[in-house]
């Protein structure tokens, strides 16, 4: 029987199952390695790789707002509010005080401003206050703050720090929090339709398996790029969904074939050949069409595109 590249790399990979295995896992171990650490090589922000209109506009008019020195400072806000207690009150001032000392011993924190009687940082009701927050430009900073003023609990009073970072990165944790719950939802379910579809675990499990571990591959991959230029974070999104969607797709492609040409009397090896010869050539002719496709957001000119 005549095979092509695909059908021989399956004979291959048969005949030497632990080597394939070993292989697979060693590629596995690198790409957890730098999975690890693609926290530090993401952006939430989409950054345009060419000046538009608009981009010029906003260039203008920080240029004209800028306040010398400001460049590489933060300006956070907390919000201290009370159901009870008014603003001048002792229960208040108590909460207020707290809040700045808390604020001001987070390192970074360049200054803390509060409201005074009469400011326009004080609600009219006199139920809630503001209380400015400077910070260098460090994302760790307005983390620590975050978590320091969350931190506090006094019996009346909520505090909540608002600002364009803190909204950043408090929308990143909960978008990447939705992004891990739904694709757990999606896994279980996809396990039980393929159970029920093949009727063996063994079978329902390997595209999973396949699905999970082109994710985990990919994400090294992203990793590695990461250090080369600044990467988008909404690439994580888009190789999950691919990575699981087309991962299960091809691999089912190939295992109902293996079974199908298992079920026709022809061995193991010979299964596995003209599995690897029809549909994995398919397999392989589909992902590089979906490749290609996706390359045409390479033609729009920002970062968001290609992660």
């Amino acid at each position: 029987m005549s095979v092509g590249i695909t059908g021989r790399i399956a004979q291959v990979s048969a005949r030497r199952p632990w080597l394939t295995i070993a292989v697979w896992g060693a590629v596995l171990v690198a790409a957890l390695g730098f999975a690890g650490s693609i926290d530090r090589y993401l952006t939430a922000e989409s950054i345009n790789l060419v000046t538009t209109e608009s981009d010029s506009g906003f260039a203008l008019n920080d240029e004209l707002r800028a306040v010398p020195g400001s460049e590489d400072v933060f300006a956070e806000t907390v919000i201290i509010s009370s159901s009870t207690a008014r603003f001048g009150e002792p229960a208040f001032d108590a909460a207020l005080a707290e809040v700045l000392a808390t604020a001001g011993a987070v390192e970074g924190i360049t200054s803390v401003e509060g409201p005074t009687l009469g400011s326009p940082l004080v609600s009219e009701a006199g139920f809630a206050a503001l209380v400015t927050v400077t910070t260098v430009a460090d994302d760790a900073v307005i983390e620590a703050l975050v978590a320091e003023i969350g931190a506090l609990r006094v019996d009346g009073f909520e505090f909540i720090v608002s600002g364009e970072e803190s909204f950043q990165l408090a929308f990143s944790d909960l978008a990447n929090s939705e992004l891990a719950r739904g694709e757990t939802f999606g896994l279980i379910a996809a396990l039980i339709i393929l159970v029920v579809v093949f009727g063996a675990f063994a079978a329902a499990g390997l595209p999973l398996g396949v699905a999970l571990v082109s994710v985990l591959t990919t994400t090294g991959v992203i990793s590695i790029l990461g250090r080369i230029d600044t990467i988008y974070d909404g690439a994580l999104t888009l190789s999950g969904m691919l990575g699981l969607a087309l991962g299960i797709d091809y691999s089912l492609v190939s295992v109902q074939r293996f079974r199908e040409e298992l079920a026709k009397g022809h061995t193991v090896s010979d299964a596995v050949a003209i599995t690897g010869n029809a549909a994995n050539r398919a397999v392989l002719l589909s992902g590089t069409t979906v490749v290609i496709s996706i390359g045409g957001m390479f033609l729009i000119p920002t970062n968001t595109t290609y992660g």
